[in-house]
């Protein structure tokens, strides 16, 4: 008797960074009407606020950490007997292809790269293990999903990752609905405004921003959007600077597009990236970004902008600079969107599901 079509996600939880929303993205697109679609989750915080299809079956691990959960994850596996695995996490992929022979029969592995890998494992715990992993079992995935030229080309020369094996898909963003429930809000005051969002870690940058920021007329204002372990230190800097009253940090904003629209520019001084969600989502509400080179897939973002729509920075300086030459938009209602359309909603869902789709037709084969 052959087995139904299973696919299996696997996510440590849903709430979490980009990572988390574009794996989500491509789950509630998936175009396989026959198929079981089965989503694994470390822990279950944030699943209410999924909106997950209907006909997704939801295993929670209970074991919100890595190490706790793998049993139970080879466990779930054996049993479900899945065709496919997608995950879009490093450190929970590299157990997947690490653990392969345990899942009682041939699964295909379908990863995605979250981020740049000559930044990302050197900020790692272990990273000689994970240099070691990456080389010795990268390779032996079935397809592995890149958010960017660099890291196509990072895995295919660093890695040993056959060029046949990878494939190049931008996030996708949903642009319409983004706008859908974006009003432009925008601190008061006569001078320039800027944003910037992420989780306060040290690959994100802010703690360089704010020195950089400091250099900016008293009447700019900075609203820095997001939590995370950093948040003292990056008071601690506020409030050396002296620039208290010209920085705001209110926290984690789940939707946070209405600040985009209504800034003059989105910052993202980020020391390394994937593919900056936050910048396609900027994009969308129509705010032109500024970016540091090094930050992994904004450069595949910018040539496919306009110059007035991204200017990249190689140096402190030159982001200064960037901010200083920043225009007052006035803005009083929202402006078209600047996202490309490789970037779109439409566009990353059907090259998902071309990338499965071959998969899984070549293991009927």
């Amino acid at each position: 008797m052959t087995e139904p079509l299973r696919v299996v996600f696997v996510l440590p939880v849903v709430v979490g960074g980009g990572a988390e929303r574009v794996t989500l993205v491509l789950l509630k697109q998936l175009l396989l009407p026959s198929a079981e679609i089965h989503l694994v989750l470390f822990k279950d915080d944030g699943l209410s606020e999924a909106k997950l299809p209907s006909g997704v079956t939801v295993h929670v691990l209970g074991q919100p950490r890595l190490r706790s959960a793998l049993i139970r994850l080879v466990q779930l596996l054996r049993r479900l007997k899945p065709t496919l695995v997608f995950s879009s996490h490093g450190y929970v992929n590299v157990p997947l292809l690490l653990l392969r022979s345990l899942y009682g029969h041939r699964v295909q592995l379908l990863l995605r790269e979250a981020n740049t890998p000559s930044s990302s494992l050197a900020a790692q715990r272990f990273t000689w293990f994970f240099h070691w992993a990456y080389r010795m079992l990268y390779p032996k995935a079935d397809a592995i999903i890149c958010q960017s030229r660099l890291m196509s080309c990072e895995l295919e020369r660093d890695f040993s990752v056959p060029r046949n094996r990878l494939h190049l898909l931008y996030n996708p963003t949903d642009a319409d609905a983004i706008r859908n429930e974006c009003v432009p809000q925008r601190v008061p005051g006569s001078g320039l405004r800027f944003v910037a969002a992420g989780m306060f870690h040290p690959k994100k940058g802010f703690d360089r921003l704010l020195e950089w920021f400091a250099a900016m007329p008293a009447d700019s204002h900075l609203t820095l959007l997001g939590c995370g372990s950093m948040e003292k230190p990056l008071l601690k800097i506020v409030s050396k600077l002296g620039i208290s009253t010209q920085v705001s940090m209110p926290g984690f904003e789940p939707r946070p597009w209405g600040w985009y629209a209504g800034a003059d520019a989105f910052l993202l001084p980020s020391r390394w990236e994937g593919m900056p969600n936050v910048v396609l989502e900027a994009l969308a509400c129509g705010t032109p970004v500024i970016a540091m080179r090094e930050a992994g897939g904004v450069v595949d973002i910018a040539e496919m902008s306009s110059a007035a729509d991204i200017t990249l920075c190689s140096t402190g300086d030159e982001f200064i600079d960037a901010m200083q030459r920043t225009q007052c938009r006035n803005i009083s209602s929202l402006s078209p969107s600047r996202l490309p359309v490789c970037f779109s909603l439409d566009y990353g869902v059907e090259r998902f599901n071309t990338i499965l789709a071959s998969l899984l037709n070549a293991r009927v084969r």
